[in-house]
């Protein structure tokens, strides 16, 4: 019993941070979920494995299609997300910066290239 508690509060947290529930409106963009990761692993090297997940709204692709548009080649796509706003690839040092500021972009977080399916 405590276990399914225990999955059920982590699921509960996970999706409200999925939605952003935790973002103060005083924020910039980005800013909530700027991963220490990221910046530490771009000091050590050229880029790295994210995943940049962007705000809720109307016509995720376009969303999608915008940030990768403004990123250029400091971000180099591996995978687009269908089912949550988001896009894994690798980012440079140049584009972790711009894609902290993007007006489109809730999040840009280490990508530890887990077995997801």
């Amino acid at each position: 019993m405590l276990v399914r508690l225990t999955a059920c509060l982590f699921a509960l947290a996970l999706a409200a941070c999925a939605r952003g529930d935790s973002t103060p409106a005083a924020q910039t963009p980005g800013e909530a979920c700027r991963s220490s990761d990221v910046h530490r692993a771009l000091q050590a090297q050229a880029s790295v494995a994210v995943i940049v997940m962007l705000k809720d709204g109307d016509d995720p692709r376009a969303r999608q299609d915008r940030v990768l548009g403004d990123l250029g080649a400091d971000f180099q796509l591996e995978r687009r997300y269908e089912s949550i706003p988001g896009v894994a690839g690798t980012i440079t040092r140049a584009g972790y910066a711009r894609a902290q500021q993007h007006a489109d972009v809730r999040c840009v977080q280490f990508d530890g290239t887990g077995g997801g399916a």
